[in-house]
């Protein structure tokens, strides 16, 4: 028994003389300071980062928000990593800037594409040729934007799937914007059979857009003749509508030439194609159909 007291005593000593150390006191002292260093900075850095976001909704552009927001905490994270350096005793940063740059060329030649999706999203943000929410089309990829970001872009696509697109593939493609501008035009091209009477046929499609709730007054909807062929000849409608309104647009429109057709005994040849067009200026200017459109996007239905 009193050999077990005289070893705990030997190690409680240990302990004791460990503890009331010069080195200890520094350590426990220097802990002390890193814990209030990081339980102070880290939430204040949270704080002044989110207040700027704030501030800065509603007076710039999303992507500029996130640019600067982002800019502030990384930078406050480096200001706050800094002054660490001196508590665990790193006074001399000359060895660290050296290290940092060798370093620096190794991650340099293994992140060359980060680094040209870094720059290639800077471009993103400073043309802003499209914003969250919008609805475009990179390739065969089709979404509305969700975030941009610096190194790529989300995308939400019609059924409800993330695609991840690096900002460098963004940049170096052709990319629509499909709702960039307030109004859009829906051409639905038809093939009718020799037997009808053309007049007819332009008079009830004209009706039937002037009559949809959903067609604009101005750009006025037009009917043109597009091809004469040997066994049809093929009309073309073209009527504006809002972004908004594309769904109950196309839908109600389609069914009322259905319906209207069969009241009038109008026969269709062949399989027809409906194309929705952006609208080409913002100042109301719109060409002739199938004059200097912009891009479209293309769909097939059975007539």
């Amino acid at each position: 028994m009193a050999e077990t007291r005289t070893i705990f005593d030997i190690i409680l000593g240990i302990f004791k003389t460990a503890w009331e150390s010069p080195l200890a006191t520094t350590i426990i002292a220097n802990a002390c300071q890193i814990i209030l260093l990081l339980g102070v900075g880290i939430p204040l850095i949270t704080f002044v980062t989110r207040q700027i976001l704030k501030y800065l909704k509603g007076h710039v552009s999303e992507q500029v928000s996130m640019l600067v927001s982002k800019g502030i905490f990384y930078g406050g994270m480096v200001l706050l990593g800094l002054m660490l350096l001196p508590i665990i005793g790193i006074k001399e940063l000359t060895p660290i800037v050296g290290a940092a740059g060798v370093v620096g060329v190794a991650v340099g030649f293994a992140a060359q594409t980060s680094f040209s999706n870094i720059i290639s999203g800077l471009f993103l943000i400073s043309e802003r040729p499209f914003a969250a929410g919008d609805l475009i089309k990179i390739g065969e990829t089709k979404g509305f934007v969700t975030s941009i970001n610096l190194l790529s872009i989300r995308l939400r696509t019609l059924d409800n799937q993330q695609v991840r697109i690096p900002n460098e593939y963004v940049i170096k493609n052709v990319v629509t914007n499909v709702t960039h501008f307030p109004i859009l035009r829906l051409d639905i091209d038809l093939s009718v059979s020799h037997r009808n009477d053309l007049e007819q046929v332009m008079a009830v499609l004209k009706d039937i857009a002037d009559k949809n709730v959903y067609c604009l007054d101005e750009p006025d909807a037009s009917v043109q003749i597009q091809q004469f062929g040997a066994s049809n000849i093929s009309i073309r409608l073209s009527a504006w509508f809002a972004k908004d309104d594309y769904l109950q647009f196309k839908n109600s429109l389609i069914c009322q030439i259905q319906k209207r057709f069969r009241e009038e005994e109008i026969e269709i040849a062949s399989p027809s194609t409906h194309n929705v067009c952006l609208v080409p200026a913002p100042d109301g200017a719109c060409p002739a159909p199938g004059m200097g459109e912009s891009p479209v996007v293309q769909t097939s239905e059975r007539g």
